[in-house]
Formats: structure tokens, C-alpha cells, sequence
């Protein structure tokens, strides 16, 4: 446990030099609220349709059951995690294109994708109109969804729009794209649920298919954990 403590740090540590911190750790923090104001509305929603129930089969206490308060924090946990959503939205997205920044100049593989919660980015595909790496590599459960976003945006913008399932893969794609010349950038917008238990196991997966030792990952200057 306290190892894999330290290999967050150290993942967080490179984080930190790449994107401000305010972006990537305002969106962990905000997927956190999200998921936290979710199973706050699912348990207070079963809570209330069991108390309602159970009120009704006997009519004096269903005269003092107060259905008033759980109705407002029912809808006051709909409105917050919809509002946690799309902020979380906003973060991320910037986060993916601060990290785009640290390399401008460069010709980039960008690896967007991963657990889909559905995220619109609808404005993500419109920086990516006036503002694109090379070659851009969707993967994951939502990657099929972004890759139909931007197909058109990639036409009109001319760079390269590639689709696959999994980060090996996208690795596989995105050096045979820059042809030994360029920086793959993992910067996903997306959580790691799914194919990896968390961002740490991602992150050394990713580091070794870069040919480099998982264990030594906070050596590696720019490798793109974000």
C-alpha cells in the first residue's frame, strides 16, 4: 500500500511540471465530487422511495412524514453532480490542451480517451480546428465516440485521426505515424476505469511500452502523465 502511495506522488510530480496543477488536480478533484454526489442521490433516492413506501401503510405516520427535505436534497444532489460534470469537463479539456502547449513546436501523437462517462467534447474538437497535434489517436470505451466528433474537424484541419481499442495499440499507431521522429503525448481527458484499475497502473503501462523501466518513470523528463 505505501508503495503504491509513492508511485502516485511520483506520477503526480511529473504531472506537475507538465499541466498547471490547477487543472489536473481540479479535475481529480472534481470527478471525486461527481462520483461522491452520486452515490449521495442513490442512496438518498432508495432511502426515500423505502421511507414513502413504508409511510404509507399506516396513516398516522404518513400525515407527519416530512417528503419536503428529501425531495430538495434529491434535487439539489442532481443539480450538483450535473454541475460537477461539466465542470469537470472544462478542467480536464483544458488540462489535455496546456499539456499540447508544453510541446508546441513539435510534431505531436496525441492519446485521447478511455472510460466514457459521457463528456461531451464538442469543444475540445473545436480548438482542434485551428490548433492540432499531427496525428491525433482515439482509444477506450469513448474513443469510438470522439473519433466520430472529429473526423470531419480532421479533414477540415488536415491532421491525422486514428482509431483503436487499447493503449498498446495506440503506442503501435503513433510511432508508426511520426516515424521515429516526435513526442507521443498521452494526455487521455478521460479516467483510466476499464482497461486499468487507475491512472498509476495506465501510467507504467504506458512508460514500458515507451521502452523505458515503469520503476524509473519520474527520470523521464516530459512523458506526458496527465
Amino acid at each position: 500500500m505505501l508503495k503504491q502511495w509513492k508511485e502516485r506522488l511520483r506520477l503526480l510530480s511529473i504531472m506537475d511540471g507538465l499541466v498547471p496543477r490547477r487543472l489536473w488536480l481540479g479535475g481529480a478533484l472534481l470527478a471525486c465530487l461527481t462520483v461522491l454526489m452520486g452515490m449521495a442521490l442513490l442512496g438518498l433516492s432508495g432511502w426515500f422511495i423505502t421511507a414513502t413506501a413504508l409511510a404509507g401503510l399506516l396513516p398516522a405516520v404518513a400525515q407527519m412524514f416530512d417528503v419536503f427535505m428529501p425531495s430538495a436534497g434529491i434535487r439539489l444532489l442532481a443539480v450538483g453532480r450535473t454541475g460537477a460534470r461539466y465542470a469537470e469537463r472544462l478542467v480536464t479539456h483544458d488540462a489535455t490542451l496546456a499539456a499540447l502547449d508544453c510541446f508546441a513546436g513539435r510534431r505531436i501523437a496525441l492519446l485521447v480517451g478511455g472510460h466514457d462517462r459521457g463528456v461531451d467534447w464538442s469543444d475540445f474538437a473545436a480548438h482542434m480546428r485551428h490548433d492540432a497535434p499531427a496525428t491525433l489517436i482515439t482509444m477506450g470505451a469513448n474513443g469510438p465516440r470522439i473519433h466520430a466528433l472529429l473526423a470531419p474537424v480532421a479533414q477540415e484541419a488536415g491532421f491525422t485521426l486514428i482509431g483503436v481499442e487499447t493503449l498498446p495499440e495506440a503506442m503501435t499507431a503513433a510511432r508508426g505515424a511520426l516515424g521515429g521522429e516526435g513526442v507521443v503525448l498521452l494526455s487521455p481527458g478521460a479516467p483510466s476505469f476499464g482497461q486499468y484499475k487507475d491512472y498509476v497502473a495506465r501510467g507504467r503501462h504506458f512508460a514500458e511500452l515507451a521502452g523505458f523501466d515503469p520503476d524509473a518513470i519520474t527520470a523521464i523528463p516530459g512523458l506526458g502523465l496527465a
